[in-house]
């Protein structure tokens, strides 16, 4: 992937309005499963992100308070809280966006998700790279939107914005 930082660049891309340039853009990653989200975080490291797991909701939820992320990535079979509560939740603390993974390949389900507030829903498995290039795309729209909106919502014009893999 073209946009991976080397050691000896001087701005990062993954960043978001108003931070040092310089600096990862923090992602946190809200997985039950100890394997999938260790590799997920090896995963966004490598690409240069600042990764931060949590294995449930009320966790991810303390977590998102203290770290404030650049963006989420919530694997919608956490166990504590259902994901559109968890995706209602976030979205009323942060404009970031919420990236859903998921193995449900119903449109309604889907669309239920998004109504709560995820930015995204990707179709489990994904590849790594249209996971990374996707966050890239996230981040690089929500730092471009910047303070140019009020909303508490981020939106896409994509009327159904999930990808099947």
């Amino acid at each position: 992937m073209n946009n991976v930082p080397t050691s000896s660049s001087t701005t990062h891309p993954h960043i978001t309005p108003g931070e040092d340039e310089t600096a990862p853009a923090k992602i946190l990653v809200i997985e039950s499963n100890p394997a999938v989200a260790e590799m997920t975080v090896l995963v966004l490291a490598a690409a240069g992100y600042q990764a931060v797991q949590t294995a449930s909701g009320r966790q991810a939820l303390r977590t998102q308070a203290r770290l404030c992320p650049d963006a989420i990535l919530l694997d919608r079979s956490v166990s504590d809280l259902s994901a559109g509560d968890l995706c209602r939740e976030l979205r009323a603390r942060t404009t970031a966006p919420i990236i859903v993974l998921s193995t449900d390949h119903d449109p309604d389900s889907l669309d239920s998700i998004l109504a709560a507030g995820a930015s995204e829903c990707l179709l489990l498995p994904v590849h790594t790279q249209e996971l990374l290039a996707c966050i890239t795309f996230r981040l690089r729209a929500h730092r471009e939107r910047g303070s140019k909106t009020d909303a508490k919502h981020e939106t896409t014009s994509d009327p159904k914005p999930y990808a099947v893999a």
